[in-house]
This record gives C-alpha cells, sequence and structure tokens, in this order.
C-alpha cells in the first residue's frame, strides 16, 4: 500500500491491487499447505479478502451512479475488483 494520498480512487485501487495479489499468493499458499492449522487460517484470509474485495464492487456500483465511470482511476479499480473476484480461489471456499 501506499504511504499518503492519491485521492479516494488512487486510495481504492492501491487497496485493491493488494487484495488481488494477497489473494493469489495465499491461494497458493493454501494448495501447498498440510498443516490443518495454517489451512484454517488461509481459508479465513481468503475469506475475509474476498467479503472486502465484493464490498468493494458495491463501491464502484455506487460511484458509476455518480458519474464516475469515465476516469481512468475508475476503471482500473473496477478492472482490479473484477480480477480479484474472478479468480478461481474466489470460487474455492
Amino acid at each position: 500500500m501506499t504511504h499518503g494520498t492519491m485521492g479516494l480512487l488512487g486510495d481504492l485501487c492501491g487497496e485493491a491491487e493488494y487484495l488481488w495479489k494477497r489473494l493469489a499468493t495465499v491461494h497458493v499458499a493454501l494448495e501447498r499447505c498440510n498443516n490443518a492449522g495454517l489451512r484454517r487460517r488461509f481459508s479465513f484470509e481468503l475469506k475475509v479478502h474476498i467479503e472486502r474485495c465484493q464490498e468493494m464492487k458495491v463501491v464502484v456500483s455506487k460511484l458509476e451512479l455518480l458519474g464516475l465511470s469515465q476516469s481512468c482511476q475508475f476503471c482500473l479499480l473496477k478492472e482490479l475488483v473484477r480480477r480479484a473476484l474472478n479468480e478461481s480461489y474466489a470460487f474455492s471456499i
């Protein structure tokens, strides 16, 4: 994440990118993990991050209604959230 602010959309883009990458990393770790306790932790982390992505999808829909859909940052945010929610790990929990 960044140290400063890039404005609302920029900050949301940074969070969405972090979540997308973290979800992929945790998914790979979960697939390779044999420890039951660690698997539970990874599964919980996936669930929490996916829920946050779903919240962000609602925010994207509301921002779209406000007429921000022409913004490049908005388009990037929408794409990052879409990618995070459409990866195979989003359906594995």
